[in-house]
C-alpha cells in the first residue's frame, strides 16, 4: 500500500453486531459478515473486501470510495472498539494504515485517572501511522474519554453536603453569582446530569494522548472529508474545555456535509490546553504559559502528526498561542484566524494583573462610554487579579468544593457570553455541566488558572524584530458584545485598525458580528466557520 492511499475498515463486535454505509445496524454472526460486505459491494458501495483474522472483533477492509458521505474519498475508518460504533473514528490525515493489533488492559499513557478501564474491560486498537508526506511512522492509540464510577459517585455526595453561603440582597448577582441559580443548578448536577451521556457523545470522536516536552496532551481528531484537507490546530482559552469547539468541528473537517465546498475541509485537531481537562496532570511543568504551549502545538503537529504545514486558530488565550505560532512558526503556517487582536506582550509589566493599567476614567465622557468602561472592568478585573496574583490561595478551595468550582467558572460564562440575563440561552445546563465536570474530574481548575500568573512571571519575548511581528496571515472575528467603549460594530474594523494592536498582525480578513460573545465557536458557529474559510480560502 503506498503512503496517501486511503482504505476504509468496518467490522462487528464479539456479539455479531454489524455496521456498514448504507446498512442498519443489525445482530448477525460473525461468519456472515463476509456475505454482508460482499452485498454492499453488488450494491456499488465499495470496490473490494477483504476480512482481516483478527480476535474479536474481526476487521473488514474495504478499499476504495464508498456511497456515503462522510466517507466520501475513503478514510480509514476502524469503527469497532470497545463493542461501540462510531462513525468518525479514523486514522490521521491521508495517511496509510500499515499494521492493525489490538491490545488488552489499560492505555499505558492513560488520561491520568480518566481515561482509564479495567484490563478485562478495554480493548484498544492501536495504529501504526505511515505519513503521506514524510514516510514517518508512529503508533498511536485511542483511549476512550472514561470517568471511573468512583469519581462520579464523589462528586455527587460532595455537591450533596455542599454548605452553603448566607446570601442575602444578592437576588440580582450584583455581589457575584446569585445563590437561588447556583443551588438550582447544583441540585441538577447531582440528581440529574448523565455524565455517561455526555460522554458517549465525546466519544463519537477520536481522542489521543501523547506526551510533548514533558507535558501530557490530549486532543480530539476530526478526519477531513475533500480532496487534500488543510491540517488545523483549534486552541481554548480559560474558562473553555476543548469542548467548546464542538459545535464547528464537524462543518470544518466535512463542509460538503454542510453545505460548503469539499476541497474547504480541514483536519482538525482539537487539543485540550496543558494544565486543562484531559491534558493533565503537569507536577514536571508549572511554568506553562501561552507562548510555551505553542512550542507544544507546533511539535505536536510537525513532528508528532507530521505535518509540514498548517493552519491555526483559537480563541481567548488561545488567541495568543495562535497569535505567537504565527509570529514565531510563520514560515510553516498556512495562516491564523483569532477571536480577538491582542498584542502578545499584553501580560508583561509589573502591574499586568491591573486591567486598567492604573489610568483613570477620562472626565468629560458620554455617559454610555463612561458606563460602557466600568462594565468591561468589572466583567474581566476579578479573574485576572485573582489568577494573577494568587491562583494557589483560589486552587485550594476550588478543588475541594465542586460546588464552589462551579461558581467561579459560571460567573465568568454568564458575564462573557452574550445571553441578556439568560445563561441558558447560550448554554443549557447539561452543556454547563459537561465542561464543569471535565474541570472537575481531572482536578484542573488549579493548574488553569496558574497559566494566567505564568504569562506574566515568564514574559513573552519576540523571537525576530521583523513587522508585524505576526507575520502569518491572519484573519480576526470581532462580536458586538465586546465592543469597545463607544465603538458600534459597523465602526469596529476601522477602530482596531487604528489601534496599536493592529500593526502586530498581517491581518488579510477582519470581520465584525452585531451579535456573538466571547465563546464564538459556541455562540455563532456557522459565522465564526464561514470567517475562517474566509481566512484560508485560496491560502494554500
Amino acid at each position: 500500500m503506498s503512503a496517501g492511499r486511503r482504505v476504509s475498515a468496518f467490522g462487528a463486535d464479539p456479539a455479531g453486531t454489524f455496521r456498514m454505509p448504507g446498512l442498519p445496524a443489525r445482530r448477525t454472526p460473525i461468519t456472515d459478515i463476509p456475505q454482508l460486505a460482499a452485498a454492499a459491494r453488488a450494491r456499488g458501495q465499495t470496490d473490494r473486501v477483504i476480512l482481516v483474522d483478527a480476535p474479536d472483533p474481526p476487521i473488514i477492509r474495504t478499499p476504495g470510495r464508498t456511497a456515503n458521505q462522510w466517507l466520501a474519498g475513503g478514510d480509514f475508518v476502524p469503527l469497532p472498539v470497545h463493542g461501540r460504533f462510531r462513525k468518525r473514528r479514523a486514522c490521521l490525515g491521508s495517511r496509510a494504515i500499515t499494521a492493525l493489533s489490538h491490545h488488552r488492559g489499560a492505555d499505558d499513557s492513560g488520561l491520568g485517572r480518566v481515561g482509564q478501564e479495567d484490563s478485562q474491560q478495554t480493548e484498544e486498537l492501536s495504529l501504526s501511522i505511515e505519513t503521506g508526506r514524510q514516510g514517518r511512522s508512529f503508533p498511536l492509540r485511542q483511549p476512550p474519554i472514561h470517568v471511573p464510577d468512583e469519581v462520579l459517585d464523589d462528586l455527587r455526595q460532595r455537591l450533596a453536603l455542599t454548605r452553603w453561603s448566607d446570601d442575602t440582597g444578592n437576588a440580582d448577582g450584583s455581589y457575584g453569582v446569585p445563590r437561588a441559580y447556583l443551588h438550582e443548578l447544583v441540585d441538577y448536577w447531582r440528581t440529574e446530569f448523565d455524565w455517561r451521556q455526555a460522554e458517549a457523545e465525546i466519544n463519537e470522536y477520536e481522542h489521543y494522548r501523547v506526551e510533548i516536552d514533558g507535558v501530557p496532551v490530549h486532543f480530539m481528531r476530526i478526519p477531513g472529508v475533500g480532496p487534500d484537507p488543510t491540517p488545523l490546530i483549534l486552541t481554548h482559552g480559560w474558562p473553555w474545555t476543548f469542548w467548546h469547539w464542538s459545535k464547528v468541528v464537524d462543518p470544518l473537517a466535512d463542509p460538503g456535509a454542510h453545505g460548503g465546498d469539499p476541497a474547504e475541509a480541514f483536519d482538525v485537531i482539537v487539543p485540550s490546553f496543558p494544565g486543562f481537562g484531559f491534558s493533565t496532570p503537569v507536577p514536571d511543568r508549572p511554568d506553562l504559559n501561552f507562548w510555551k504551549v505553542a512550542d507544544i502545538w507546533h511539535t505536536l503537529m510537525t513532528e508528532v502528526l507530521g505535518y509540514e504545514k498548517y493552519a491555526a486558530a483559537g480563541c481567548d488565550v488561545g488567541a495568543l498561542v495562535t497569535g505567537q505560532l504565527g509570529h514565531k512558526y510563520a514560515d510553516e503556517l498556512y495562516g491564523i484566524h483569532i477571536g480577538s487582536g491582542q498584542r502578545l506582550d499584553m501580560f508583561n509589566g509589573e502591574r499586568a494583573w491591573d486591567i486598567t493599567g492604573s489610568r483613570p476614567i477620562p472626565e468629560g465622557l458620554p455617559a454610555d462610554a463612561h458606563a460602557r468602561i466600568l462594565e468591561l472592568e468589572k466583567r474581566f478585573a476579578v479573574h485576572l487579579a485573582a489568577h494573577m496574583l494568587a491562583p494557589s490561595t483560589l486552587a485550594h478551595s476550588l478543588s475541594d468544593s465542586p460546588a464552589g468550582m462551579l461558581s467561579w467558572i459560571l460567573e465568568r460564562w454568564t458575564a462573557w457570553s452574550e445571553n441578556h440575563g439568560d445563561i441558558e440561552s447560550v448554554f443549557t445546563k447539561d452543556e454547563l455541566l459537561t465542561h464543569a465536570t471535565i474541570y472537575w474530574v481531572t482536578n484542573s481548575i488549579g493548574s488553569s488558572m496558574r497559566i494566567y500568573a505564568n504569562h506574566n512571571r515568564y514574559p513573552w519575548t519576540p523571537s525576530h524584530d521583523r513587522q508585524p511581528a505576526i507575520e502569518a496571515p491572519a484573519g480576526i472575528t470581532f462580536v458586538a458584545h465586546e465592543n469597545p467603549p463607544g465603538v458600534t460594530t459597523d465602526k469596529r474594523v476601522e477602530h482596531f485598525l487604528q489601534t496599536d494592536r493592529a500593526a502586530w498582525y498581517n491581518h488579510i480578513n477582519l470581520t465584525a458580528h452585531e451579535y456573538g460573545g466571547h465563546f464564538i465557536p459556541w455562540e455563532i458557529p456557522d459565522e465564526w466557520v464561514a470567517d475562517l474559510r474566509r481566512t484560508f480560502r485560496d491560502r494554500r
